[in-house]
């Protein structure tokens, strides 16, 4: 006899969302092959797509952006002592 997954959620008191991480699934065939193994019956893909979105990046996004070096602060002027002073030659 199978079992609802929503139904085991429920129960367990979690997510989808923390489920699918407890159990390291990735994407929703995942979940199918998980939940064929235990004997559950899956969730609908428009369930899972609503909660875990597909993410689509361009390549100039995945891309890192080159880190920029920090300038250090200016070296202080050295001072001496004799500045202000006029030299009597």
């Amino acid at each position: 006899m199978k079992i609802k997954l929503n139904f085991l959620l429920r129960k367990k008191r979690i997510k989808l969302i923390e489920f699918c991480k407890i159990n390291n699934l990735q994407t929703f065939k995942e979940l199918l092959k998980y939940c064929e193994l235990k004997n559950l019956i899956c969730v609908d893909e428009k369930e899972y797509m609503s909660l875990f979105p597909k993410i689509e990046k361009d390549e100039k996004e995945v891309q890192l952006q080159p880190k920029t070096r920090r300038r250090g602060r200016k070296p202080k002027a050295k001072k001496s002592g004799n500045v202000n002073k006029k030299s009597s030659s």
